[in-house]
């Protein structure tokens, strides 16, 4: 019963993080692991709630109009190969480099966010900035990294799909979680063929991140891009300091 209870209230918390902004995982991939899975397990185990919450939260999004199918249609082809292989392909990288370069690659969006906030309080897309040639490497890459460990993803398919593809931050969202749907089925299918999946505790938590995607997302449309820009903010800010005690 604590476990199912405890599986569940970390899912919504961490359902409402991935929708609003990204790295939800940083919470639910600590309790996983303390239930006494292993790190490979936690990560395969992760996906079904991630799955749940992302559908919901694109259900939700199509709804209030905010689902862009034509550049989703653009952008899914790296982002699914990407996840593939990151997901497939065992990739021996030191802790601590692992560590470094994502928490580098946050202080960029964390610079981002206070030094340009225009671009992230734009309620319409303005446009490709990026050439699609020079976003579907980028897209690979963070497709890779979702497939590889997936937390912390949406922040990096944000900044992507903001400041690199010129969307809305409310419509980049969506996206994202279309994106994260169409990634997460091969990378929970590879996992599982593996045994990484312990189904239980995976399923309580898509209960937990199912409710929290879907209000995830009603607060992204009615709350607009300067509440997303916030959370961003803090999410990027507590995840660099998680960061600096990972073992």
């Amino acid at each position: 019963m604590w476990i199912a209870l405890g599986c569940i209230v970390t899912g919504f918390l961490a359902g409402v993080i991935n929708t609003v902004a990204g790295g939800g995982s940083l919470l639910t991939l600590p309790v996983l692991m303390a239930l006494g899975l292993s790190a490979d397990a936690a990560n395969g185990s992760n996906r079904l709630g991630v799955l749940a919450q992302s559908l919901m939260s694109t259900f939700v999004f199509m709804r209030h109009g905010q689902f862009d199918g034509t550049s989703i249609r653009r952008f899914v082809v790296p982002v699914v190969l990407g996840a593939i292989v990151g997901a497939q392909v065992s990739i021996e990288l030191p802790e601590s480099w692992l560590r470094v370069s994502i928490a580098l690659v946050m202080l960029g969006v964390l610079c981002s966010l206070w030094a340009q906030p225009k671009r992230w309080l734009r309620t319409r897309p303005s446009g490709h900035l990026w050439p699609l040639i020079g976003l579907w490497p980028m897209l690979f890459i963070v497709g890779a990294y979702a497939g590889f460990i997936q937390a912390g993803a949406g922040i990096l398919f944000l900044a992507v799909l903001v400041l690199g593809a010129g969307q809305a931050v409310v419509g980049a969202n969506a996206l994202k979680a279309g994106l994260v749907v169409l990634l997460t089925v091969p990378a929970l299918f590879l996992f599982a063929s593996q045994g990484f999946v312990a189904w239980e505790e995976g399923l309580y938590l898509a209960v937990g991140q199912m409710a929290g995607g879907a209000l995830g997302a009603r607060v992204t449309v009615s709350w607009g891009p300067r509440f997303v820009r916030w959370v961003l903010v803090f999410v990027v800010v507590t995840s660099l300091i998680g960061m600096v005690g990972w073992r």
